[in-house]
């Protein structure tokens, strides 16, 4: 027995060839997983080595990358940080929702309000990272009768508005082409997709929408 490694032609990766006997034996073909969404080729001539004349046959082999089944569904939550997914050509539907505004506890409790929503259709025709911001809810208050006017309570992540004495702003949620902090200038200006956050409750008032 026999074996030969070869690598793809396109693709990263080997193909490896057995050959499992002699004379009339078979030749078997054998690859590590396509963890790419772009299909792998390679091709290559096999040569007898004994009789005379040499006999050649020429082989093709190829290997389809990863796919995903239409109508599946990639669900992103808040984490506080940037969240990223890579695409294969095709189109989708995109949703997202901002986060609620920050809630008053205490004497004068209410909610924020919800975030607000958007959808669209987005046609790759390439291989595509993405880069996922979702938005955190605005940081809480606990009010009293005599409220304190100069403490400052932020928003949520991805820009939630802050707030002296009252609950924050909750933070947007958008889908990006460009990776970096939440308020980068080049990543703001990447933005497929926003979903506005949620206004903060206020003093005995809920907050806007």
């Amino acid at each position: 027995m026999a074996t030969k490694t070869i690598a793809w032609t396109t693709g990263s990766g080997n193909i490896t060839l057995t050959y499992t006997g002699q004379g009339n034996g078979s030749i078997s073909v054998a690859s590590d997983e396509n963890d790419s969404f772009d299909e792998r080729s390679q091709s290559f001539d096999i040569v007898t080595t004994a009789g005379s004349p040499e006999k050649a046959v020429s082989i093709l082999v190829k290997q389809q990358g990863k796919k995903y089944v239409v109508g599946e569904v990639f669900n992103f939550g808040y984490t506080g940080s940037v969240q990223e997914i890579t695409l294969p050509k095709g189109k989708y539907k995109l949703q997202c929702w901002g986060a609620q505004g920050g809630n008053v506890t205490g004497t004068y409790a209410v909610n924020g309000s919800r975030g607000g929503y958007s959808e669209g259709v987005l046609t790759l025709t390439e291989t595509t990272t993405l880069y996922v911001f979702v938005g955190g809810q605005g940081t809480a208050y606990t009010s009293s009768a005599s409220q304190d006017s100069t403490s400052v309570v932020n928003g949520g992540w991805n820009g939630g508005g802050a707030r002296y004495s009252y609950s924050g702003g909750g933070g947007g949620t958008d889908i990006r082409t460009y990776n970096g902090s939440w308020d980068n200038e080049t990543g703001l200006n990447s933005r497929l997709i926003v979903a506005g956050g949620g206004g903060g409750s206020g003093h005995n008032g809920w907050g806007g929408s």
